[in-house]
């Protein structure tokens, strides 16, 4: 598995369906209960907020086995759209075993113009950008 780089940002253009496809593994001890959470701001006001169900349970994985991991994928979500819903939002994203958090991650989604270029970038070629 490719590990995470320092940044994600995610360009979408507007109106568009994505899945979100997790694949994770679990080096020390099984997890049960796991639930994954994402919250979408604009300007420190949050425009998403997504609540999910992972797994009841998940296994110890061989760390040697790049083929051995857990992979969740969630039902479709939509990017919104419009020339004042352009621009980019800061995201967290994570994931917690019986309600107590256990993993957290932030990301940036940048809406961008219908027709374009869906992109993954922020692997560490950008800069930090403040809280909008």
């Amino acid at each position: 598995m490719v590990p995470f780089p320092q940044r994600l940002h995610f360009r979408l253009p507007e109106y568009s369906i994505y899945l979100l496809t997790i694949r994770f593994k679990v080096k020390q001890r099984p997890l049960r209960n796991l639930t994954y959470h994402q919250t979408v701001k604009k300007k420190r006001i949050p425009v998403d907020d997504r609540n999910l169900e992972m797994k009841e349970e998940a296994s110890v994985n061989n760390l040697d086995d790049e083929d051995d991991y857990h992979e969740v994928t969630f039902a479709p979500s939509g990017v919104p759209g419009g020339t004042f819903l352009r621009g980019k939002y800061k995201a967290r994203s994570s994931v917690k075993e019986n309600g107590v958090l256990i993993w957290s991650y932030k990301w940036t989604l940048e809406v961008i113009k219908k027709g374009s270029t869906p992109e993954i970038g922020g692997f560490g070629d950008e800069e930090e950008e403040p809280d909008e």
